[in-house]
């Protein structure tokens, strides 16, 4: 982890696998964003880590029952729901506008 964060840069999704004080091995998503003075001295980061156990025992259970049905009884294929608001997003109908400067916080 310290060499992600070494290059001072924001880091995000990045699957690392942690050891943990019973000797497992975890698996966890890494999202990270530095934190700089007014000065541009990096001083600190914001770090997030997913626990991503849940998500494999799920995959494992999907692909243990061949891989066909989704959770809840569906087989896909269907619509996406909030897929038009998405495009609608995409498209950049309602996008809210980014921030500008630093925050004064």
């Amino acid at each position: 982890m310290a060499e992600l964060l070494s290059s001072g840069e924001t880091v995000r999704a990045e699957e690392i696998a942690l050891r943990v004080p019973d000797g497992r091995s975890v698996r966890v998503l890494l999202n990270a964003t530095p934190i700089q003075s007014e000065e541009g001295v990096l001083t600190s980061f914001v770090v997030t880590l997913q626990d991503l156990t849940s998500l494999e025992e799920a995959v494992s259970r999907f692909l243990a029952g061949g891989g066909n049905h989704l959770p809840g009884g569906g087989t896909g294929g269907g619509p996406v729901p909030g897929a038009g608001r998405q495009a609608a997003h995409s498209a950049g109908a309602g996008q809210p506008t980014p921030p500008r400067g630093r925050p004064s916080w």
